[in-house]
Formats: C-alpha cells, structure tokens, sequence
C-alpha cells in the first residue's frame, strides 16, 4: 500500500489507465529504482494532468509517453470531475 499525505488545500488531479487485453489480463508497470514517487512499485500507466487538459487527454497522453501505446475508445470508470467534454 502507498499512503500519500495531502494537505486540505492541495488538490491533486490526474488520470490512470487499466489496458486490458484479448483474454482480459491488465497490463501493470514496475516504476524504476530512480523514481522520485514510489520506486520500484507496480501501478497502472497515467499521471498528473497538465493545465487545461481534461482527464481523458491526460490519459491518453500518459499511456503514450509510459508504454509506447496509442489508446483509444475509452470508458470513464469513476470520476469526481465534472466536463470530460472534450
């Protein structure tokens, strides 16, 4: 489990990808040893949203730089954002 301490004032946005194959197995990724965040550490591909970008964006543009992969069709699971219109 990874604990992150967040402050009331510091509001965190991002999304993450599950990639799932033919057969239905989810591609994981192991974080590298030099990692700032969680090192050496399984975990889905996504991340940090830049500015103005809405959370569907976000995910696609993080899958490409952490795999290599172009997504596409993808379905909002949860979400506390309103907006995902691109």
């Amino acid at each position: 489990m990874i604990r992150i301490k967040v402050s009331k004032k510091m509001i965190i946005t991002g999304a993450v990808v599950v990639i799932l194959d033919e057969s239905k197995k989810v591609l994981i990724l192991k974080r590298p040893d030099f990692a700032h965040w969680a090192p050496l550490l399984w975990g889905l591909p996504g991340g940090k949203m830049e500015e103005g970008e809405i959370p569907l964006d976000a995910a696609i543009r993080e899958t490409k730089e952490e795999t290599n992969l172009d997504v596409e069709d993808l379905k909002v699971l949860k979400h506390n954002m309103g907006g995902l219109k691109k």
